[in-house]
Order: structure tokens, then C-alpha cells, then sequence
């Protein structure tokens, strides 16, 4: 498989998976109605989020699955229909760089505890708006429900991706072959701090701050 190849298949894969995201958050989300919505609100469906720590683009699955999930929600219109999905897709991708370029891929409980406070905010935002309660009050409900279903769930939907992996069929795209949305915006295809070429029996090394290593190759 060449290259051309290769890019095609994992986007077809990621097109899917940004599918089966979607699909699965609405119809958990509905099938909780009616503690699905309004203030005092336990959203089963937004164990979801987490996967966005495996690879940024899920999240496109998370912001399209909120907006049909909210096609039912008593205060459908263009707050839950345009922002909570905007709202959901930020704070995804505010987790997923907070993880991936603070952190160091280590203690993804406090991106998605920021994830969760970022969604209690807007949906406290939004539940003010329509004369519902203090701003305040709304969205630490709403963030303390969160806080419970994403800090308790990243446990498990980090063991669900090991299992995954071990089936060769985890979330986490490849090295060689993946473009997160940083990298495309910035246009940095690289694959990491240090760039290495393969000379003759020695390796080269350039870390990040232009220094050369060389050593012999494994």
C-alpha cells in the first residue's frame, strides 16, 4: 500500500469512526431523556468525550452527536443547536492539546476535568439565558455531573482503547501516518521533536534545538 493509499484508508477509517461517535452519543443521550437536558442534567453519553484524548478528530463525532441529540431537547433552537456543539468541539480540542502538548500524554484526568468545566460553563451560559437560575449555581450542576461521568469513565475508556490496541484496532492513529489538526493548521508534518536520517552504519539525530547525535543503529 503506498502512501496516497495509506492516507485514504485512515481517512475513510476516521470518517467512520467520527460516525459511530455521533450515533452513539445521541442514542445514549436520548435514551436518558429527560435527565438528558435542563439544569439538574447526568448525560451517560458524554463518556464519549473522552476519546478525544486518542485522536483529536473524534471530536467532530462529539460536536455532531450533540447537535442531533439536542433535536429533542425542550430548548432546541440556536443555543443548543449551534452553540453546544461549538462549545463541545472547543473544549475537546482544548483537552486534547492540554494533554498532548502540556502534560506529555500523562494525567489525562485533569484535561478532561478542564473539558468538564468548560461544558458546566457553557451550558450554565446558556440555561441563564433563558431565566432559568444564576449563572453560577447552573453551571456547577452541570460541571459537578460532568466532573462524575468524565473522571469516572477515563479509567475505562482508556482500558476499552488497550483492548482495542491488542486487537489491532485502537483509536490511536499511527505515527507514521497521523495529522492531527495542529499539525495541519500549522502545518507542521513532523513526527516528533527529533528528526532522524540513516547514513551509511551510523544514525543521525537532530533534537529540537539543531543539536546533531550520532550512534550506531539497533
Amino acid at each position: 500500500m503506498n502512501r496516497s493509499d495509506s492516507a485514504s484508508y485512515f481517512s475513510t477509517r476516521r470518517v467512520a469512526r467520527v460516525a459511530i461517535i455521533a450515533a452513539l452519543y445521541a442514542v445514549l443521550t436520548w435514551g436518558v431523556a429527560p435527565i438528558g437536558y435542563g439544569p439538574l442534567q447526568f448525560r451517560v453519553s458524554e463518556v464519549l468525550k473522552v476519546l478525544v484524548l486518542f485522536d483529536p478528530w473524534l471530536v467532530l463525532g462529539i460536536g455532531i452527536g450533540t447537535f442531533f441529540a439536542n433535536l429533542l431537547s425542550p430548548f432546541a433552537g440556536p443555543w443548543d443547536l449551534a452553540w453546544m456543539p461549538f462549545t463541545d468541539v472547543a473544549g475537546g480540542l482544548l483537552a486534547w492539546a492540554l494533554y498532548r502538548f502540556v502534560l506529555r500524554g500523562h494525567w489525562p484526568v485533569v484535561p478532561m476535568a478542564v473539558y468538564a468545566l468548560t461544558t458546566g460553563t457553557a451550558v450554565g451560559l446558556m440555561l441563564w439565558a433563558f431565566g432559568l437560575g444564576g449563572f453560577w449555581l447552573l453551571a456547577g450542576a452541570v460541571a459537578a455531573s460532568e466532573l462524575i461521568i468524565l473522571i469516572g469513565g477515563t479509567p475505562l475508556m482508556f482500558w476499552i482503547e488497550e483492548m482495542l490496541e491488542g486487537r489491532g484496532a485502537g483509536l490511536r492513529p499511527p505515527e507514521d501516518v497521523e495529522h492531527s489538526i495542529f499539525d495541519t493548521c500549522t502545518g507542521d508534518r513532523g513526527g516528533g521533536d527529533r528528526e532522524t536520517r540513516r547514513g551509511g552504519d551510523k544514525e543521525t539525530r537532530r533534537s529540537s534545538d539543531g543539536r546533531e547525535e550520532n550512534s550506531e543503529p539497533a
